[in-house]
């Protein structure tokens, strides 16, 4: 399923006139978030993110960006007496899943609307709450799991890889995969959902430009919204470390890579896609723009 411009606008639009509490996808906001997010950050630089993401805050109701990021990683919220879990269904308030007998349930609650809205999480008491920006490490069949919902590269820099983290987390065979994971990536990018990759995306370099090398999902279903999220990521990436973008577009990526780069105001020339200076078409943050 394509992902376009007018589509993600349609979901925002809609998050906006919800009654219901809308709980955001985690895979979506870090693709839109440049900041290395963490509970940690978050709370340091509220104001900051708050100001920089009015438009998204006030998209989904919540009135600072904290509460926002609170919300894309609770387990369920409790909203006018009514308990949603994160396909906004209503579930019953009592669980009898096994998998959460061990596990602390915290809450916190947040205003969207004007209204309180409990958030609640499950959390394992046995583990740290600290998060690196780095490829979560792989952890051996007989521990538990750890949510590791997010966005990582293969190092704790970009453009600084650990080139063991990319070979340990290369696509399996499995999945479907656009483009060459053969050469020596420039880095890897990950978007992790819960405790599985859901987007593996590798980055070439070349003359003080970046590209997408390859972008692989678990399926081709799946793989649309994977190659928008890596594509939007990748310029955010390339516009802070001051290099630029180019990109050629597959047959089927075509509509999808024309509505994203139009919205940012880079040109096409001959079926590429090349920004040398994005500054120059982003000024400043693009999501501040309304």
């Amino acid at each position: 399923m394509r992902l376009t411009e007018r589509e993600f606008d349609e979901v925002m639009e809609k998050a906006s006139q919800s009654k219901d509490v809308v709980l955001p996808d985690p895979g979506l906001i870090d693709s839109v978030v440049s900041e290395p997010l963490d509970t940690d950050y978050v709370l340091v630089h509220n104001d900051e993110l708050t100001k920089k993401y009015d438009t998204w805050v006030k998209t989904y109701g919540y009135e600072d960006f904290e509460s926002l990021y609170l919300s894309s990683r609770a387990d369920f919220a409790t909203y006018d007496d009514k308990v949603y879990s994160r396909s906004n269904e209503a579930v019953k308030a009592t669980s009898k899943n096994k998998d959460i007998a061990k596990l602390n349930l915290v809450q916190r609650t947040v205003m969207r609307r004007g209204k309180p809205t409990t958030l609640s999480f499950y959390q394992d008491p046995n583990k740290g709450t600290q998060q690196s920006n780095s490829a979560p490490k792989a952890k051996s069949d007989d521990s538990e799991q750890q949510d590791v919902t997010g966005f990582y590269t293969a190092g704790d820099t970009f453009g600084k890889p650990d080139q063991e983290k990319i070979k340990e987390y290369m696509p399996p065979e499995t999945w479907y995969v656009s483009g060459s994971t053969r050469g020596k990536m420039y880095d890897c990018f990950y978007f992790v959902n819960g405790t599985q990759f859901s987007t593996v995306a590798g980055i070439k370099h070349t003359k003080g430009l970046l590209t997408l090398g390859f972008v692989a999902t678990p399926d081709k279903d799946s793989y649309y919204l994977g190659f928008y999220r890596s594509l939007k990521k990748l310029i955010y990436l390339a516009y802070e470390n001051d290099m630029g973008i180019t990109y050629k577009p597959k047959v089927a990526e075509k509509d999808l890579a024309k509505a994203l780069f139009d919205y940012y105001g880079i040109k096409e020339r001959s079926g590429v896609y090349t920004q040398k200076d994005l500054t120059k078409v982003l000024g400043e943050h693009v999501w501040n723009k309304q």
